[in-house]
């Protein structure tokens, strides 16, 4: 015999199946990773409808070690990006102030 729970439950499931079965899916997600847990990525990336959940594409992408070297490889670019950037700046400051006393001695 079922216990309430197990009933709602096996209900839940079988509408959630019905739905996904009938649905149009007219409105698609954008492409996003898909994670088995949370920060744990599956390697792929799917598009899911909005309506009822289902997946509808799923693609392999590149493996997760080197979606981090990749990561790893976008921050050190962006880190000295943002290095490069600074040192201009603080050379434009260096060289305002060099004008500036020039021009009041």
């Amino acid at each position: 015999m079922k216990s309430e729970f197990e009933a709602l439950e096996e209900k839940y499931e079988s509408d959630v199946k019905k739905l996904q079965r009938t649905c149009p899916h007219k409105r698609k997600s954008e492409w996003r990773e898909q994670w088995w847990a949370l920060g744990h990525s599956t390697g792929y990336i799917v598009r899911v409808c909005l309506n009822c959940n289902r997946i509808l594409d799923k693609k392999k992408v590149m493996p997760r070690f080197r979606q981090e070297r990749w990561r790893n490889v976008e921050r050190t670019i962006k880190k000295k990006k943002r290095e490069r950037e600074e040192r201009r700046l603080a050379n434009a400051i260096k060289k305002r102030k060099g004008e500036e006393i020039s021009k009041t001695s």
